[in-house]
């Protein structure tokens, strides 16, 4: 697969690209941007609860996204017990996005 090497400090081209994306729903897309807003190096330190905080989705629906990015190869989960504290984005996968994105727009 191509790559066009994704610049994780260009939040911005990101976040367009996400919500241009058409496999995910309008949740996954404003709980994908919160995980790419707070990522530093592309490591993500939050709670479901700033989370819903910020996107005023419901726990459950946020739990239920982040199994499915997580399922998808999007991020990387870390738990302490079982309470979600953060993960790793998937360059990887935000180069699909991109590539995706690139390619509408020419």
């Amino acid at each position: 697969m191509n790559t066009i090497g994704v610049n994780l400090n260009d939040k911005k081209e990101i976040i367009k690209a996400i919500h241009d994306y058409s496999e995910f729903s309008s949740n996954q897309k404003k709980i994908f941007e919160v995980l790419l807003s707070a990522a530093v190096n592309g490591i993500c330190k939050v709670t479901i609860n700033h989370i819903h905080d910020k996107t005023k989705v419901t726990r459950a629906t946020i739990s239920h996204t982040l199994s499915y990015l997580k399922e998808n190869g999007f991020i990387k989960t870390e738990y302490k017990g079982n309470r979600f504290t953060g993960c790793e984005i998937v360059t990887g996968k935000l180069n699909e996005i991109m590539l995706h994105y690139v390619a509408k727009k020419n």
